[in-house]
């Protein structure tokens, strides 16, 4: 499985954006939130899993969009199922590292 990964760097560190290479370009939306994949954000470079977690190590925010990203969250115990958002039948989910 390739996962689009988006690496943004800021002042605090380093915000690690991880979507379901299937999702990009796509427009999601509930009642409460609307996520625009195919925005800037979200576009970046194709990685796997293992690279990913790599990655994780050294970001202090975590966006991940999709099934697939969503179960490298849930493996490494880095999300609770409460904290994670439906949209449109997609998890989504923000983890804020310290």
């Amino acid at each position: 499985m390739k996962f689009i990964v988006n690496e943004i760097s800021t002042n605090n560190g380093v915000i690690l954006v991880v979507t379901d290479k299937e999702l990009i370009g796509k427009k999601l939306s509930n009642d409460k939130i609307d996520i625009d994949l195919s925005i800037k954000f979200f576009q970046g470079c194709e990685f796997d899993k293992k690279k990913i977690i790599d990655k994780i190590k050294c970001s202090y925010i975590l966006h991940f969009t999709g099934k697939e990203s969503l179960k490298i969250l849930k493996e490494l115990n880095l999300v609770d199922n409460n904290k994670i958002m439906i949209i449109q039948d997609i998890p989504h989910a923000e983890v804020y590292m310290g």
